[in-house]
């Protein structure tokens, strides 16, 4: 998958990277913030929308508008809430305004333990029910989602990738090798030659915004036609 924002990228070429993509059998995420880049969004015809509720020029975050635009979002796609998700009640308002997914990522400044961390992140599957896709970001969390909290999480059938931003490669390893049923999905566009020659076939590449054809190049060389000499060359 290609993470497409709009934020960065005009109506022309988004539509070609979302046509290339299609004709590459790649699956593509179009994030939108603000209802003028929702209606973008489904003007494009875009089959899967993320609602983020940060803004990433300020970073600041607003919940209420992100459940605002999910629950504006047409229907017939794939809307995933994307941040801000942290709480039962988060997941659940989530669902209620009618996300399909969510993205779950650790309680920021709490610094739970893997234990603790788990259990939140269980209790937001259990109030939402949605597919759930955990974001791995220890640089900026302040904790590891490690074998504990996989663990644990990773029995829930809702459970169904990760985004690891880690930019440990041995978390790479430990993924592939013994948490095969949780989908990696490239998180730290410097390590996506290795993410795919383990196995991932997924990719959240804001990279992607402004050197498009160079991340599909590299993502049809090496988790399509298996040519790592190539992917080098490309890296």
């Amino acid at each position: 998958a290609a993470l497409l924002l709009l934020r960065d990228l005009d109506d022309v070429p988004a539509a070609a990277l979302l046509a290339h993509a299609r004709s590459l059998g790649l699956d593509t995420l179009l994030e939108a913030h603000d209802a003028s880049e929702l209606d973008r969004a489904r003007a494009l015809d875009a089959p899967v929308i993320g609602i983020n509720a940060r803004d990433l020029s300020t970073f600041a975050i607003d919940r209420s508008v992100q459940l605002e635009l999910v629950a504006d979002a047409p229907r017939d796609r794939v809307v995933i809430a994307e941040s801000a998700i942290h709480s039962r009640a988060q997941g659940a308002a989530a669902e209620l305004a009618g996300a399909d997914a969510i993205l779950v990522g650790s309680p920021p400044y709490s610094v739970p333990t893997e234990r603790e961390n788990a259990l939140n992140a269980l209790a937001i599957d259990r109030a939402a029910d949605l597919p759930v896709i955990l974001y791995n970001y220890p640089g900026r969390m302040g904790v590891e989602m490690g074998r504990d909290f996989l663990d644990r999480v990773g029995r829930s059938k809702n459970v169904i990738g990760i985004k690891e931003s880690s930019g440990d490669i041995n978390r790479v390893h430990l993924l592939a090798r013994d948490y095969p049923h949780i989908q990696m999905s490239c998180g730290m566009d410097d390590q996506a030659l290795e993410f795919f020659a383990w196995g991932a076939r997924s990719w959240i590449c804001a990279g992607s915004n402004f050197l498009p054809e160079e991340h599909i190049a590299l993502y049809q060389a090496c988790a399509v036609q298996g040519d790592f000499t190539k992917g080098r060359r490309i890296m």
